[in-house]
């Protein structure tokens, strides 16, 4: 980790008149035309980019993705397609997973939150030595405060790129086709931030699209072979707008996958409260003792997990981790919650016996990434964690399922 001596420190008072809080949901959702990928003008070889031995399975059956999901799909229901602004893509599209290389991360500062100062800092000083950190500030002003701040925790500001925009809310990043990137804006809470979207449209030249899907960011994931898994929750939040059908439909069209729907735990409507999955064949899924209310749940899940084959052809593999003891003020605490990013993993601890075990099952999962504790104690107040805090930036060319 990368520091900087620490310098004589000039005290400012700032006046802030007028700030908005944030939004520490995000979710991200990149997708590539493989038909156009080239490299040096020339169609990629899959076989030469991809060195894993599970990918080459996959490959020596045909393609990385399956062929049913190659297709455009533009068969919007009559009652959905008015609910957009604009139609989804019109070519064949790959939604990609956390675990494939980025080209950084994209963090909202936590203002009002001084209790999360350190987190944040932390955050930021590991994630810059493997990505940008793209951070939202809403002006000017607050970029010099959060500069401060950083500095105070011997922070290095040299891999961060400030974004002066301001952020309410929830936005989702595409790749459509190799170089050319494109922004979809899903519904989040209701209603859509769209001075993020439209901002970031503008500064990195990309498409803009609107699909009807009301979204949280947690409550997504998807393995980057044509499968999104999210708990139940969000059939409800999309009714009486979109039934279930309809929902299906506005997946499929947007990002090209099917979704898959998972029992819903009392510990959050968010799956990346409970579980984790890490490559298109592995999950990491959190257990608690028999009496808790969690367990049912989430020990059905393990069990349509377990009888379920991954999108690779093969059977998941399926770790479990024991979860923090719930919190006297009602809160659970999770190390599910993870982020991951080029080679690197921060999860989530807690100041408690079972971190130790926690991040032995990421390594074990995991074993050629780097898994680093982030204590996340204060986070645990506001119901989340790391991966609640994150949104990755995929890379323009991104064709790989692993991170080598």
């Amino acid at each position: 980790m990368r520091k900087i001596p620490n310098k004589i420190a000039l005290f400012f008072i700032i006046i802030v008149i007028t700030l908005n809080t944030f939004g520490i949901c995000f979710t991200q959702s990149i997708f590539v035309h493989e038909k156009e990928l080239k490299n040096n003008g020339d169609p990629v070889n899959f076989n030469q980019i991809i060195d894993n031995s599970i990918i080459k399975q996959v490959l020596s059956k045909g393609k990385c993705i399956p062929t049913q999901h190659l297709q455009p799909h533009n068969n919007l229901s009559k009652g959905i397609a008015f609910l957009s602004s604009t139609p989804p893509p019109t070519g064949p599209v790959r939604w990609t997973a956390e675990w494939e290389t980025s080209i950084g991360v994209l963090l909202a500062w936590p203002l009002f939150w001084p209790s999360l100062d350190t987190i944040y800092s932390t955050m930021i000083d590991e994630l810059q030595d493997v990505g940008i950190v793209y951070l939202l500030c809403k002006n000017v002003m607050l970029r010099f405060f959060v500069s401060l701040k950083l500095r105070a925790h011997s922070v290095p500001l040299d891999n961060i790129e400030w974004l002066t925009i301001p952020y309410a809310s929830i936005f989702n990043i595409y790749d459509l086709k190799s170089g050319e990137w494109g922004l979809v804006d899903n519904i989040y809470g209701h209603f859509r931030d769209d001075k993020v979207n439209n901002r970031l449209q503008r500064l990195w030249g990309t498409d803009y699209y609107e699909t009807p899907i009301d979204v949280q960011g947690g409550n997504v994931c998807t393995d980057g072979m044509g499968r999104v898994f999210c708990l139940e929750s969000i059939v409800k939040e999309n009714q009486p707008t979109l039934n279930e059908e309809q929902l299906r439909q506005a997946f499929w069209d947007y990002l090209n996958v099917e979704m898959i729907i998972l029992p819903e735990p009392p510990i959050s409507p968010h799956l990346d409260m409970c579980a984790k999955l890490v490559d298109p064949e592995t999950w990491i899924i959190g257990e608690w003792p028999k009496s808790d209310p969690n367990t049912p749940y989430v020990e059905e899940m393990v069990s349509i997990l377990s009888n379920m084959t991954a999108s690779t052809g093969n059977a998941y593999t399926i770790f479990r981790i024991q979860q923090p003891d719930r919190r006297p003020d009602g809160f659970w605490c999770t190390y599910t919650n993870a982020y991951m990013q080029n080679g690197k993993v921060l999860v989530p601890v807690y100041n408690v016996e079972q971190d130790t075990a926690a991040l032995a099952v990421f390594q074990q999962a995991l074993p050629d990434w780097e898994i680093i504790g982030i204590e996340c104690a204060p986070l645990g107040d506001i119901g989340g964690a790391i991966h609640c805090s994150t949104h990755e930036i995929a890379g323009h060319n991104e064709t790989t399922l692993f991170f080598n």
